[in-house]
């Protein structure tokens, strides 16, 4: 099945708006994952990056995205890019927030530490 919309059919009337769209999410993407350090959120990225990318070389060469995935307990079709694009972002997600609160217990228990022993 051809989608010419993002995920779940959204905007497929704007075919073009999509294509610009997700070039310039793939390129932003690009631009973190190098920027990025921890090898984790890198390899999440990645991951994302992948997915996004062979999407855009479906819509560059066919117009759209080929959904070929069909689960009859879940609605919309999908394809294996599209998991990556979820999974990759999901996780990257899940380890810079793990990332944020690992940092800021420690610098409290840094500053906990430094008040007590004035």
């Amino acid at each position: 099945m051809l989608n010419t919309g993002t995920s779940f059919g959204f905007a497929a009337d704007h075919p073009v708006v999509v294509a610009a769209t997700a070039g310039g999410l793939t390129l932003l993407l690009l631009v973190v994952l190098v920027r990025t350090t921890p090898l984790p959120l890198k390899l999440a990225l990645a991951v994302a990056l992948g997915g996004a990318m062979g999407n855009l070389v479906d819509r560059a060469s066919h117009g759209a995205v080929t959904d070929w995935v069909h689960l009859a307990w879940y609605g919309p079709s999908f394809n294996v890019a599209d998991l990556a694009i979820r999974g990759g972002l999901g996780v990257a997600c899940l380890v810079w927030i793990r990332g944020r609160r690992g940092t800021g217990l420690r610098n409290m228990g840094t500053h906990a530490v430094a008040a007590d022993s004035r």
